[in-house]
């Protein structure tokens, strides 16, 4: 069944059918908030939230829109959490503790130098948020420029800008990441 017309029908009262999306979503989405935290429970608890989140407000997901996209709203509901999380923790993390990542199909599983990987993800560690963001959900989690746009709150060219930028940043700064990437 098309995902609207499901979103549809739990907005309709068939809560049950919820189920449907969580199965679809809920290794994504995971894997997604693991990065973000890189604790196995705070994990699993921001996904549980995520998803209670989305199915108390799926009634605000407007499915007569051009642009609805389920997946970006979802992606959203857990970029808030995580960003909840770390507000009320007041602390950071930085993205070279993903070090430790569960090697699934992810990146990290075709690089066969560890200290490669080390770097790379020290000199994503050097850019500015925004633009670690963005690559990071363009490459690894493979988003379009619209659903991180909508996720990270920012204009569709800005977007798209960041990304060329920091493309360019990172080729000339670090050859050997841009042809980690371009290998996907």
């Amino acid at each position: 069944m098309e995902e609207l017309k499901i979103i549809k029908k739990i907005q309709a009262g068939e809560k049950a059918l919820f189920g449907e999306l969580y199965e679809k979503y809920v290794d994504e989405i995971y894997k997604f908030v693991y990065l973000k935290t890189t604790n196995v429970e705070i994990s699993q608890d921001l996904v549980s939230e995520t998803f209670f989140s989305a199915l108390q407000n799926i009634g605000n997901f407007d499915t007569d829109k051009d642009s609805a996209n389920f997946r970006a709203w979802l992606y959203k509901i857990a970029y808030n959490k995580v960003i909840n999380f770390y507000k009320i923790k007041d602390r950071e993390t930085e993205i070279s503790d993903i070090l430790d990542l569960p090697c699934e199909e992810n990146f990290s599983c075709d690089i066969d130098n560890k200290d490669t990987l080390k770097n790379i993800l020290c000199y994503l560690n050097t850019l500015t948020k925004k633009e670690r963001d963005v690559i990071i959900y363009r490459i690894w989690y493979d988003l379009s420029f619209s659903e991180i746009s909508e996720i990270l709150g920012l204009s569709l060219d800005n977007c798209k800008k960041i990304s060329s930028r920091t493309l360019k940043k990172i080729s000339a700064n670090f050859l050997s990441f841009l042809f980690i990437f371009l290998i996907f």
